[in-house]
């Protein structure tokens, strides 16, 4: 009960959060905004590590489990709307960077999916198997983080 509630709290302070976040993002040049979705993909990433850590203990913190699905509301929150100012720019890329863009696009759906069903499993509860699937989905975000990565690399900006 205590983590569930814990969790709406949290829920509450990171919808805040990326509001927040959203303000401080002003990339500028299409350079620029790739450069920051690369610095947001690997905290994403980063954080969805942190995560899988924490979850392999048995005796797992959850305040640091709290902290992380936070870390990763943020930063994935910060990549859809990154990719949203590329898509922006979209005119002055090439063809090449376009279609890079629209496979980033996807993979940012993808990581939103998957972060959705992260937050409904974190508050089904903390129960082993539970945080076995917990972890499972946070690899996964882990996963399209480090791609959302290589793309933006790809696209040589």
């Amino acid at each position: 009960m205590t983590f569930k509630l814990n969790l709406m709290i949290l829920g509450l302070c990171s919808v805040a959060g990326l509001a927040a976040a959203d303000a401080n993002l002003n990339p500028g040049t299409p350079k620029q905004t790739a450069d920051q979705l690369l610095v947001e993909a690997k905290a994403t990433r980063v954080a969805s590590l942190d995560l899988v850590t924490q979850l392999k203990s048995k005796q797992a913190n959850l305040a640091k489990v709290s902290e992380d699905v936070a870390a990763i509301e943020k930063s994935a929150g910060a990549v859809h709307t990154l990719v949203g100012h590329l898509e922006g720019h979209k005119s002055q890329l090439t063809a090449q960077q376009q279609t890079t863009l629209a496979d980033v696009k996807q993979l940012t759906e993808l990581l939103h999916i998957f972060l959705e069903n992260k937050k409904s499993l974190v508050a089904d509860g903390a129960a082993p198997s539970e945080r076995e699937r917990i972890r499972a989905n946070a690899m996964m975000i882990a996963d399209r983080a480090e791609r959302v990565e290589k793309l933006v690399r790809k696209m040589a900006m």
